[in-house]
């Protein structure tokens, strides 16, 4: 019964220092080269929006920037956690007719989120952090979004 009680003490450790190590270090860094560049994206098709970079979703023009980690709480992957936690990021959006305006998103409520006559959804978010890998970077994470009209 001991060496069942040290092993969890030793994986519930394990799991809180890599959950502190993946949470430091959440400034916002400068987009590294090739980050910024900008992609065009379809409506209602899913695509992956960089760390720094911006899409342009046609035909409307609307864009999409990824512009801050604001949070990362996740379980790391082979870790035992009680919650699985919760990424947030920020996203800077504008259509031709408004100002750029920030929108959160978050792992844990996959509820899109409505902007003018859109709707923008986190579908997923890479990577996840690992049991004692090197903290992450925000310029590592990759989201996936999609993007809708809203029909009403």
């Amino acid at each position: 019964m001991k060496s069942i009680m040290e092993r969890v003490g030793v994986a519930l450790l394990l799991s809180c220092s890599a959950l502190a190590a993946s949470c430091s270090g959440l400034a916002d860094p400068k987009p590294t080269e090739g980050q910024g560049a900008a992609v065009s994206v379809t409506l209602e098709q899913p695509f992956i929006l960089g760390f720094g970079q911006q899409a342009s979703v046609k035909p409307d023009g609307l864009a999409i920037e990824f512009v801050k980690l604001l949070s990362e709480s996740r379980c790391p992957e082979g870790a035992a956690c009680v919650w699985p936690g919760e990424a947030t990021i920020q996203l800077q959006v504008s259509d031709v007719t408004s100002l750029a305006r920030a929108l959160e998103l978050s792992t844990q409520d996959k509820k899109p989120r409505r902007i003018g006559d859109y709707t923008v959804e986190l579908v997923d978010l890479e990577p996840h952090p690992a049991l004692l890998a090197r903290p992450l970077n925000p310029a590592d994470y990759r989201a996936t979004l999609l993007v809708k009209r809203v029909k009403e």
